[in-house]
């Protein structure tokens, strides 16, 4: 008779070995995959954590996770394959509000507007100096 594992709907998949254990076993600090990959250290734990949030959006995420994967031997498809699981699975957060979605003029338009009209018009009501020689 065989035994089935089966997992919850809700549990995410996960790497099969933890990162940093892999990255242990091989000998290599944290600091030394920083240095030869040139990626800050903070970024490289979020990886080992999976805390994916904490990375820089897009293309710099994939970036980042296949280096790491690269620098510890581990499979880059492995790991970006989880690391879009869980992005899937993560609610986007709100976009915040730009200038552009507020309502209404802003008073620092209209006055900006008032001293750049008031400062033209004494400018050119100014008289021109006329030039007494020219410069050696």
């Amino acid at each position: 008779m065989s035994t089935t594992v089966v997992r919850p709907a809700t549990e995410r998949p996960r790497p099969c070995l933890s990162l940093a254990s892999v990255r242990e076993r091989i000998g290599i600090t944290l600091e030394e995959v920083a240095q030869s990959t040139r990626i800050a250290p903070h970024y490289l734990c979020a990886i080992e954590t999976e805390e994916f949030t904490k990375l820089p959006a897009g293309v710099y995420a994939t970036s980042y996770i296949r280096q790491y994967a690269r620098a510890i031997g581990y499979s880059e498809t492995a790991l970006l394959d989880h690391y879009r699981a869980r992005a899937e699975d993560e609610p986007e957060a709100e976009p915040l509000p730009t200038v552009a979605d507020q309502r209404g003029p802003r008073v620092t338009t209209r006055l900006g507007a008032a001293v750049c009209t008031a400062l033209e018009s004494f400018r050119w009501r100014q008289p021109i100096k006329p030039r007494t020689g020219h410069p050696v």
